[in-house]
């Protein structure tokens, strides 16, 4: 974690000092293998998921701690009056102990009930994490993606610029007329605009992506300049079993504890076998003895306890529980082949895209061609301001459309990690 913080922190002052010369600073950018170490040291949300985790831990052992002695004590000073008698004032106080010899199986029921909840809170716990390592997985390919579109629209804008000057001398030369230089300059506001735009868009998502990461606040996040594709993605091959997911997990828990808590409700009959003894020291109102040796009480023994009637409290709750168990496991089953579907939804989309991916490198080299030769064209005057315009507006478009092809796929990609937990 410390590790962590000092890259970023080192990175933020290489970013105010613009890398002044003389400074030696290494720019810091945040890699996409670094966001699950950062998410699982940083995140609140994934902190606050672990500390209940362990809170429902701590709170197993029920069944050996049923069984430890309770020990209680009491002293104190009364001062009454009886009767006719004077007013008095006399010391009192008492010391005991219990013992479960036997609880009717409650306390294995209660057990294993505690051992659920420890389970599913690890499980939601895993479940958090994942979700939050998925939204900033994506959010960096977004960023990623807003940056480089933002970079295409920029260099846009300067070729944009250059072809304007252009259009001016050939204004001067008599080869052009005025519309010219008016199509380059109404095109360059437009540009500007998108770009404003997509850079207030950017420092959004950068400040969302900080605040999962658990950055100082308005921290500066450098990223690679360009969404990665894989060639051969490994992904696509893997075979993915949809009873993994963590909501699945919390499904059976839950389950499994409805059905524990239906047995402990079941078990309001069995009867409860306890040892005490007891020591104790009483004042006269209790025991009516003016001497005090009189008034010291030693006690121990065994009581069976068993309750007769409890209004059917407890047997409609054991119907409740069993009824909540039955319906956990038909949304455990539900859920399993909706994970199944979504999974292989995920894996299609993920595949076409790639696809698309590919066809779209093609449909790049034929569009640079394509704005390379209408520049020389515009130049040796045989095309004109509007198909100058057409063709970069076509070849812009053309990368946009490159760089959310890439960006839809890594999010499609984040989907499915969060599922299999890698």
């Amino acid at each position: 974690m410390k590790s962590y913080v000092a890259k970023i922190r080192r990175g933020l002052w290489c970013s105010l000092l613009l890398l002044q010369p003389g400074l030696n600073c290494v720019a810091w950018a945040l890699e996409f293998d670094e966001i699950p170490a950062l998410v699982r040291e940083r995140n609140q949300h994934t902190q606050g998921a672990m500390r209940l985790r362990e809170a429902a831990v701590l709170a197993q052992g029920q069944l050996t701690r049923s069984f430890l002695p309770r020990v209680h004590g009491a002293v104190g000073q009364e001062t009454f009056k009886t009767g006719s008698q004077k007013r008095e004032s006399q010391p009192y106080g008492s010391i005991g102990a219990s013992v479960n010899l036997y609880n009717g199986g409650r306390d294995l029921n209660a057990e294993r009930i505690t051992g659920a909840a420890a389970g599913t809170a690890a499980v939601q716990s895993e479940q958090t994490y994942r979700e939050e390592v998925k939204k900033a997985r994506q959010l960096y390919w977004q960023l990623v993606s807003q940056r480089e579109v933002a970079a295409l629209i920029q260099n846009a804008v300067d070729q944009n610029a250059t072809n304007l000057n252009a259009a001016k001398n050939r204004i001067r030369a008599g080869l052009a007329t005025e519309t010219d230089r008016l199509d380059f300059e109404m095109h360059q506001i437009e540009l500007e605009q998108d770009l404003a735009r997509l850079r207030l868009a950017a420092r959004n998502t950068e400040r969302s992506l900080g605040v999962l990461l658990g950055l100082p606040e308005d921290s500066a996040v450098p990223t690679s300049v360009a969404v990665g594709h894989a060639h051969q993605d490994e992904l696509l091959k893997d075979t993915v079993n949809p009873a993994t997911p963590p909501a699945l997990n919390i499904l059976r828990l839950q389950a499994e504890r409805a059905r524990d808590e239906s047995a402990l409700a079941g078990r309001w009959w069995q009867p409860r076998l306890d040892a005490y003894a007891r020591y104790g020291l009483y004042t006269f109102p209790e025991r009516s003895f003016t001497e005090q040796d009189e008034r010291i009480e030693t006690v121990y023994g065994v009581q069976l306890s068993v309750e007769l009637f409890d209004g059917g409290t407890a047997r409609n709750l054991a119907r409740v529980k069993a009824l909540e168990a039955e319906g956990m496991k038909l949304s455990y089953e539900q859920t399993a082949r909706e994970i199944g579907a979504q999974i292989e939804g995920s894996k299609a989309e993920l595949r076409l895209t790639h696809e698309l991916v590919h066809k779209s490198e093609e449909a790049i080299a034929r569009s640079k061609s394509y704005l390379r030769r209408t520049l020389d064209e515009y130049r040796r005057g045989v095309k004109n301001s509007p198909d100058v315009l057409s063709a970069s507006e076509r070849s812009l478009e053309m990368h946009r459309r490159f760089a959310e092809l890439r960006r839809d796929y890594q999010l499609a990609r984040a989907e499915i990690l969060a599922v299999t937990g890698n």
